[in-house]
């Protein structure tokens, strides 16, 4: 992870566009259940339920990593789209992970990894 090994951070965009992250524990929790409960021809929208922007999700990591460097945004690597989901009710499962959490998890398995 670049936040582990560099000094300074660019991230590419504006950091504005938003995402519904879902840590990949929760997905395959997610999967499992519905192929255990769900009845032919069922179907399952897996999501937090929560839209993320890309400059949130940069704080999660940052605070998570400890990284203290400047952070600037490239705004010229753009071309993202501004929303990547539609807003899916998730009040059947739920969301187990946090993103918070979710974001410390890497984090802390790439520290380990360092030389």
């Amino acid at each position: 992870m670049k936040c582990l090994s560099q000094r300074e951070l660019i991230v590419w965009g504006d950091g504005t566009p938003t995402r519904d992250f879902l840590f990949a524990e929760d997905v395959a929790d997610g999967l499992l259940l519905a192929a255990e409960k769900l009845e032919p021809p069922g179907y399952v929208n897996l999501g937090a339920g929560t839209e993320t922007s890309i400059r949130r999700l940069v704080e999660f990591i940052t605070h998570s990593s400890g990284f203290s460097g400047p952070v600037s945004y490239d705004a010229s690597k753009s071309g993202a789209l501004r929303t990547s989901h539609f807003a899916l009710p998730t009040g059947r499962c739920g969301r187990r992970t946090g993103l918070r959490r979710a974001t410390a998890r890497p984090v802390e398995y790439g520290s380990h990894q360092r030389p």
